[in-house]
This record gives C-alpha cells, sequence and structure tokens, in this order.
C-alpha cells in the first residue's frame, strides 16, 4: 500500500467515478462536470431543503445518536470522552457551533444545522469562543487543549491550541472543522429568503457573517481527508435525521474546484497490512493469555491492534474489540482458568481504516501446573492420590533407575494408585510420578515405604 501524492487533476478524475460516502447514485447528478460558482450553486439546490429538527432536539441527536460510540460522546476538540447519559443536560459537555452563533448561526435553520454541531467541553468551547480558525504562529501565549489521559480509537495525540484571535484544532479534526464549515458555506446563500448569506473569507467579520481562514480551510481538508466516523455521520444525517449530505465529505475535491487553492493531498483510505495474530499462549499464571503477532504495515500510524476474545470458535464481535494495543505483544488477564478463548486480533490505523483477517488463535489458561496438581500423602504407606489433573492427562510412576512401574489415563481430575503392580514388586524407595497434560509436563517424587 503506498501513500500517493496526486493532483488536482487526477484528485478529479478518481472521485468522479467514486465517493467516499454512501451517497445515492444519483444524489449529485445535476453537479457532475461543473466548477465554480456553477458547482456551488448546483450543491446548494441540491441540499438546502433539509429537514430543520430545532437545536434542543437537534443537541439530543449529536450528543447521544450521531457523536457516540460505545456509549461516549466526544469533545471535538481535546478528544475527551464522556458517558452521553444525561447530556446534553449536563454542564460539562455542551454544544459547539463550528461557524459561530454571532457570525450568523444564532436563529435557524442555522442554529440547529447538525453538520456543524459537535460535543465540547464546556471550557474548550469558552476559549475558543467565536475565534476564526487558522495556525496558531510560535511565540505567541495560548493554551493547550490536550487528549493524552482519554485513550480511545477516535482520539489522536495532538493538541487543539486556542490564542487570542485564532483556534487551531488538533490535526485529526482539522480536516472534519474544514468541511463543515465549507457545508455551512455553500448551504446557507441566502437562498430561501429568510437565510443569512454565509461566506468563507480571509478575514472574519460577524456584521457581514464571515468566517476565517480560507486559506488555512483549504489546507486542512487536503492533509486531513474525511475519516470513518465522519461518512458514517454523514450518512445518518442524511438517512436518518435532515435527509440532506455534506457534499465535502462524499467529495473533498469539491473544495478546490469552488475556491481554488492546491488540491495536491496525501490519501490513505486502505487499511493496514496485518498476517493476524501468531500466537495464542498459557503463561502459567492464573488467568492468563499471552498474544504476540508480527507488526503490521500502513501509511497513517500509528497503528493500533484491535483484541477480539470469544469463548468459542468465531464467537468475537468484531465491531467491538475486547482490549486494544499499540504493542505487537498483549497479556490478556483475568481470565478463567480451564476455559478456552479464542482470539482474532486486527490492525487498524490513525484513519480509523481497519484489515478484516479471520486468523485465530486459541489457548487455555492455567494455574501453574507444578502448583496446581498435587500428590499425596507424601511418604506414602498405602494408596497414592494424584488430584487436579486437567482432562487428557496421563500419569506414568517410573522408580528412580527409570523402571516403568504403572501408567494410566485417568478418566476424571482424580487418580489413586494402589501402590500394586501386577508385574512389578512394590518396595520401599523413592518413585517418580510423570504427569502428563495439554498444558505441558509435571514431575513428583513420593517417598514410598512397603510392608505392614
Amino acid at each position: 500500500m503506498t501513500k500517493i501524492k496526486i493532483t488536482a487533476l487526477l484528485i478529479l478524475l478518481l472521485f468522479s467515478v467514486s465517493v467516499f460516502s454512501d451517497a445515492p447514485s444519483d444524489y449529485y447528478d445535476t453537479a457532475e462536470g461543473l466548477t465554480g460558482t456553477s458547482l456551488k450553486s448546483a450543491l446548494h439546490n441540491i441540499i438546502d431543503a433539509h429537514t430543520d429538527f430545532g437545536y434542543d432536539n437537534a443537541k439530543v441527536q449529536i450528543f447521544q445518536y450521531i457523536h457516540v460510540r460505545s456509549n461516549y460522546t466526544y469533545c471535538i476538540y481535546s478528544g475527551e470522552k464522556a458517558d452521553k447519559t444525561g447530556y446534553p443536560s449536563n454542564d460539562d459537555i455542551n454544544c459547539e457551533h463550528l461557524w459561530p452563533q454571532s457570525y450568523g448561526c444564532d436563529s435557524s435553520p442555522m442554529r440547529s444545522d447538525m453538520h456543524h454541531l459537535m460535543p465540547s467541553r464546556m471550557q474548550i468551547n469558552s476559549s475558543r469562543s467565536n475565534y476564526p480558525f487558522g495556525w496558531v504562529g510560535a511565540g505567541t501565549t495560548y493554551q493547550n487543549y490536550n487528549d493524552q489521559l482519554y485513550e480511545d480509537d477516535w482520539v489522536g495525540t495532538s493538541e487543539t491550541t486556542i490564542t487570542t484571535g485564532w483556534c487551531e484544532p488538533r490535526d485529526e479534526v482539522k480536516g472534519d472543522i474544514a468541511r463543515a464549515l465549507f457545508y455551512m458555506d455553500v448551504r446557507y446563500n441566502g437562498d430561501p429568503a429568510g437565510e443569512l448569506d454565509l461566506k468563507l473569507a480571509e478575514s472574519g467579520s460577524s456584521g457581514n457573517y464571515q468566517m476565517a481562514k480560507l486559506s488555512v480551510l483549504i489546507e486542512w481538508n487536503n492533509l486531513d481527508p474525511p475519516s470513518p466516523h465522519e461518512m458514517w455521520a454523514n450518512d445518518k444525517i442524511y438517512n436518518d435525521l435532515q435527509g440532506n449530505r455534506n457534499p465535502f465529505i462524499d467529495h473533498p475535491e469539491w473544495v478546490c474546484e469552488i475556491w481554488g487553492g492546491s488540491c495536491s493531498s496525501y490519501t490513505d483510505d486502505e487499511p493496514p497490512v496485518f498476517a493476524g495474530i501468531a500466537s495464542a499462549t498459557a503463561t502459567g499464571d492464573t488467568g492468563a493469555v499471552q498474544l504476540s503477532w508480527s507488526a503490521a504495515s500502513d501509511d497513517s500510524p500509528p497503528i493500533t491492534y484491535n483484541i477480539y476474545r470469544a469463548a468459542f470458535s468465531g464467537g468475537q464481535n468484531l465491531s467491538s474489540p475486547t482490549n486494544t494495543t499499540t504493542s505487537t505483544s498483549f497479556l490478556d488477564s483475568g481470565l478463567v482458568d480451564g476455559i478456552t478463548y479464542y482470539y482474532i486480533v486486527r490492525a487498524e490505523d490513525s484513519e480509523g481504516f481497519e484489515e478484516t483477517n479471520t486468523v485465530e488463535r486459541q489457548a487455555t489458561p492455567y494455574v501453574s501446573l507444578g502448583d496446581s496438581i498435587v500428590v499425596y500423602p507424601n511418604p506414602a504407606h498405602g494408596p497414592v492420590t494424584v488430584a487436579n489433573l486437567p482432562e487428557n492427562s496421563k500419569v506414568s510412576i517410573y522408580t528412580i533407575y527409570g523402571e516403568l512401574v504403572e501408567s494410566a489415563q485417568p478418566s476424571g481430575s482424580v487418580w489413586i494408585w494402589e501402590a500394586k503392580s501386577g508385574r512389578f514388586t512394590v518396595k520401599s524407595g523413592l518413585y517418580i510420578f510423570a504427569i502428563e497434560t495439554p498444558a505441558g509436563n509435571v514431575f513428583k517424587k513420593v517417598a514410598f515405604i512397603s510392608g505392614s
């Protein structure tokens, strides 16, 4: 897999026959082949008639349905996750208008348009204020909001930086924010009557409903292509809620066709190359299995390895990993001894693309055999009991000279040696109990005293 630098012409040719999300095949028919203001006007006519849910209901959809994964909602700026239960009434997470209300989005349908509403921590929302988006230069006084304490497959390692007058979001959402603002510019152009004409520009002006910074947003659209969640949210808003799409998630190359700028970009919409799990081995520790694999390769690091576990072959829930790691090994602990566990490991890149191998490995955790299997009494004068035998074990008794005294394959977890043999005289001395199990071999010494 190679990340390829492509020119504006190649992007246009590529995406004229393919789109990122699941737009209906005829959704953009009237826009195909157009450029500039003609393309912008055609896209407006396609997306302008949408259902307005009202602001309060839109917030509920955003917090509890659109920007949710595994029962958590996520701050667009920090990546911090919060339990969605109770939102949007909880004061810690509130609703961020990427196009500020003071720049023309203080009334419906602009205010309640789900394509630009995002969950945000209240503190960061307040710090962003109505600042436009742009690069924050070195040497300025700024405040960072990072996500290093909130590990999740939506969350990266960069920071959102806010200084007086400007906001630079973390790298993983730069493109998401840019495409939301391009949507707002196209959707709201003063038609129909009563709606404002929102514009992207190089400098912001709340009185003229202008948001900045256009050239930077074009750059961010190129640097951060649509992610799987961004595509998923676009589909949900279209199919289940508003009934319109963000065309720049489906066709990010149209940004340059309308506003100009460089359309050179790096795209990586391929999952990692990964051979799957190599081994799953019981460690000898209580309730633990050691997993390992060779590193995956991909052009969008870092790579996350999603571990899927089941109690029967093929039973993994491949939409919800049991554990994740960025290492090439993992100790799965807290398991039940004697239960066989089945594992599939898949690699996912930083863009959210996960490969789909079905390589499965299995292991049965156990307590250290030397401690779990007991032989008593010792010394013995009569019958000797061997207890806590795993299934499919074999017990062989030898003299210290290597002569076989008796061998048996017990049907249960307990076996009793009667200290008798049809072909061997059991004398006083030291005997070796060699116990073979599926998880390894154990040797026990027993002193036997014969006679009455």
